[in-house]
């Protein structure tokens, strides 16, 4: 979601960023068109770091132990993955790519998703190893319905599953002998979110303040928030 923010208001009056992610423990990084952007809330005075990647950045993801930042860099004469070591912001891997990423997760073993939508119905979906660059597995998605948004998400209990979200519909995908495939889906209504627990536990958010929990493709719960509203606890937070 594009948002914006008063940065370095001696040279950019206003800034929008695409993506944003915590790098370490406490810094966070954005990304601005052809920039990130690095900010260690923290130490004061607040400066903000800027790297040119030198292409459009199309995708980012930090790994789940927040060591590397991997992106996907475009620009008029190739598509690049670009890995950075967060401790120094120093290139750890760089490659060439085929295709234009959309969306990348990275796994608790490092082995990065690179999710590429062509057009409302067909989705491609490319495993690789991070630091590498080598492709594991990959695949293509149909789905019936025009997908006007979607998600991809991956399991921390089994890195070899995932799960594209689409409008009404949450699709398990399994990575196995250099290949994605659907072994499963999950129908759904009016839902907008998706995250898993560290089981194989999901939990998917609706429009109807509805949170839908499943194991795998079985429903556990269904969590109604308009119920809980009386019992709401307001907390300030510390100055």
């Amino acid at each position: 979601m594009r948002s914006s923010s008063v940065l370095n208001a001696e040279h950019h009056a206003q800034t929008g960023f695409e993506f944003v992610q915590f790098a370490q423990k406490t810094s966070i990084v954005f990304s601005d068109n052809r920039f990130i952007r690095h900010i260690e809330p923290d130490v004061h005075p607040t400066s903000v770091t800027s790297l040119n990647v030198g292409g459009l950045i199309t995708a980012m993801q930090t790994s789940p132990d927040y060591s590397y930042l991997a992106l996907c860099a475009d620009d008029d004469r190739c598509t690049r993955m670009i890995v950075f070591d967060t401790d120094t912001y120093q290139v750890s891997a760089e490659f060439d790519m085929d295709i234009i990423a959309s969306e990348m997760r990275i796994s608790a073993t490092n082995e990065i998703i690179w999710t590429v939508q062509y057009n409302a119905r067909l989705f491609t979906l490319i495993r690789y190893a991070l630091l590498e660059g080598k492709v594991i597995a990959s695949g293509k998605v149909n789905v019936e319905m025009p997908a006007a948004w979607w998600q991809i998400s991956l399991c921390p209990a089994d890195d070899g599953i995932s799960c594209l979200l689409v409008p009404n519909r949450a699709i398990l995908l399994r990575s196995m002998a250099g290949h994605i495939e659907s072994f499963s889906d999950i129908e759904l209504f009016d839902v907008r979110c998706q995250d898993w627990s560290n089981d194989v536990t999901l939990a998917f958010g609706a429009s109807a303040c509805q949170i839908m929990l499943y194991r795998e493709t079985s429903p556990i719960k269904v969590v109604d928030l308009r119920h809980l509203s009386n019992q709401e606890v307001l907390m300030a937070l510390p100055l």
